[in-house]
């Protein structure tokens, strides 16, 4: 449309990847001490390579009967090591509180390209403090309900561009980070 007027109609082909969960191999070791004391060591293999960022393509047909597509942008990723480690600790027999710790390293192998991406390796440390719900006449299930907090560190990165006419040309800082509070409300059905 251009206005209000429609000027232009052709059927089109539309492909969406707006969502993209990479495939995963965990790799988790747990100790449990004699009073309830629990630590979690684990490391995760993420498939990002296969990473589609999320955008449209459309495909039609031409006047003289060629087809027309639009070009997925070009995002080189590598597959990434994601570390973690998690403290639980009971403080009574309904409270209890965890802490933990997880590094996650860029998938992105270059930050310099057209696409502009804003991306770094991030230190992830959380907190959680919780109580446990017995199963009751109301629900026949143990509930466990939490507090939980979150703190991110981004590393401070230098993005150079690759062109002096790319957006944050001839290069930019990236640095920051962000905290999330949350409530969690977990059960073993």
């Amino acid at each position: 449309q251009v206005g209000d007027a429609d000027t232009f109609s052709q059927p089109v082909h539309l492909k969406s990847t707006s969502h993209f969960v990479p495939q995963t191999i965990g790799f988790s070791w747990q100790y449990a001490f004699s009073r309830g004391t629990q630590i979690t060591m684990g490391m995760d293999w993420e498939f990002w390579s296969r990473y589609e960022p999320p955008f449209l393509i459309v495909t039609t047909s031409r006047a003289d009967g060629s087809r027309s597509e639009t070009v997925a942008p070009s995002v080189p990723m590598k597959n990434t090591w994601n570390p973690r480690f998690a403290l639980s600790v009971p403080l009574s027999s309904r409270w209890f509180s965890s802490l933990g710790y997880q590094y996650r390293p860029t998938p992105v192998e270059d930050l310099s390209g057209e696409t502009n991406i804003l991306d770094s390796d991030t230190h992830i440390v959380s907190a959680k403090l919780g109580y446990r719900f017995p199963a009751n006449a109301v629900l026949n299930f143990p509930v466990a309900l939490s507090m939980a907090t979150q703190y991110h560190w981004i590393t401070r990165r230098s993005v150079q561009k690759a062109s002096t006419e790319q957006v944050g040309s001839p290069e930019y800082t990236l640095a920051g980070n962000s905290y999330l509070i949350g409530i969690t409300l977990e059960t073993g059905i």
